[in-house]
């Protein structure tokens, strides 16, 4: 019998990576649990230039008291512990840099599997011992499905099934536009929800086939990401009547539970044989919802920028603006809010386009005939 999963509003989460220690004995022991952790990073694809970007930020005391390690950064396959990569005889650093406060790696893309990995940081002392610092992230890539809105989604990046099946990948994710996928009575399969029906879009389900179906046949595991357009005016959730509305669902409406439980029965019935196998599904969390709480939690820690840089939304939040902070002043007993210019300049803000990337250095250039300047540079 064809078992059905039923997921009812239920988000699989799918948890990535494992606790690590590295090798360390006697007083080693002391620094493994002193680095552990001693670094944070953020770990993102840029399809732009087709590379891992890897960036952190060292604590100060570990900096100053072991000025003479090396950074270092390491890949790791799915349920690989950072021993087991050690281990491996064709384990080396993909890329390293002298101890500092702040580092970044541009690492290249040659493999679609390289998009699939975890990287980790590990500091290494000047004879050779690595510390694994801080827990193996896997890039985070903004979708490929387009809203007319500018809403992106945080998550891997689907962008062909067979290369990333036959890649020997373990996991596929595919997107799923909810938005998209409901359809009308013109390209449809009538679907049976509660007392009526639901149009479910035949094109875009026969895309999803192809795709799952080669996945599944490559002994990969497939996850849809549920994706909700926050201008959905039937699923998404809006506080208030005319306000905005979030990438989620609106669980406080009978008809969109309705609605949202009619398709995950549909998936589950659809993907459990003859047209793929669905592992499980995610909702997917809007990248700016990420961002803006990294600004707030990470405030003062030398992130924002870098994130608005990595994520291309430097130029439209810094370009053109002038930026104010709030002094309190004290009047009589209490105290009063003033708005503060926080720019000394009397003209706005500048980040041309060409600051996304930075200038090769000339030195390079003439070092090797082969490195040509970044065109805006």
């Amino acid at each position: 019998m064809k078992k059905i999963v039923a997921f009812f509003l239920v988000i699989v989460i799918i948890i990535f990576g494992s606790v690590s220690s590295v090798f360390a004995e006697g007083e080693k022991a002391a620094e493994k649990n002193l680095f552990y952790d001693s670094v944070s990073y953020t770990c993102a694809y840029d399809s732009k230039i087709e590379q891992i970007v890897i960036s952190g930020t060292v604590d100060h005391g570990i900096m100053t008291s072991f000025s003479d390690y090396s950074i270092e950064i390491y890949s790791l396959e799915h349920g690989e512990s950072f021993e087991q990569m050690l281990l491996r005889t064709d384990a080396k650093a993909l890329a390293s840099s002298a101890m500092s406060m702040k580092f970044t790696f541009n690492l290249p893309v040659s493999r679609i599997e390289d998009r699939y990995l975890r990287y980790t940081v590990a500091l290494v002392s000047p004879s050779g011992e690595k510390y694994m610092a801080a827990h193996a992230l896997l890039p985070s890539v903004a979708s490929e499905e387009s809203f007319s809105d500018g809403t992106s989604f945080k998550g891997i990046m689907l962008e062909n099934a067979s290369i990333v099946g036959n890649s020997g990948a373990g996991m596929v994710i595919v997107d799923v536009n909810l938005s998209e996928l409901i359809g009308d009575i013109s390209d449809s399969i009538l679907y049976p929800m509660d007392d009526t029906y639901i149009y479910i879009k035949k094109s875009y389900v026969s895309e999803l086939d192809k795709m799952i179906v080669t996945a599944s046949a490559s002994d990969a595991k497939v996850y849809l990401r549920l994706l909700i357009n926050r201008n959905d005016e039937t699923l998404a959730y809006r506080p208030t009547e005319n306000g905005e509305g979030f990438s989620a669902p609106n669980v406080y409406s009978k008809s969109t539970v309705s609605v949202l439980y009619a398709i995950s029965r549909f998936f589950a019935e659809r993907y459990d044989g003859d047209n793929g196998v669905m592992a499980g599904a995610i909702l997917g969390t809007p990248i700016d919802v990420i961002l803006k709480e990294r600004a707030v939690e990470l405030c003062f820690e030398g992130h924002r920028f870098w994130d608005l840089r990595r994520t291309g939304r430097a130029r439209a939040v810094l370009d053109g603006k002038r930026y104010t902070g709030v002094l309190w002043k004290k009047s009589g007993e209490n105290f009063v809010p003033t708005s503060v210019a926080c720019d000394l300049s009397a003209s706005s803000r500048k980040y041309p386009e060409r600051f996304d990337r930075f200038p090769i250095p000339q030195s390079e250039i003439t070092n090797n005939s082969e490195a040509k300047q970044n065109s805006d540079w």
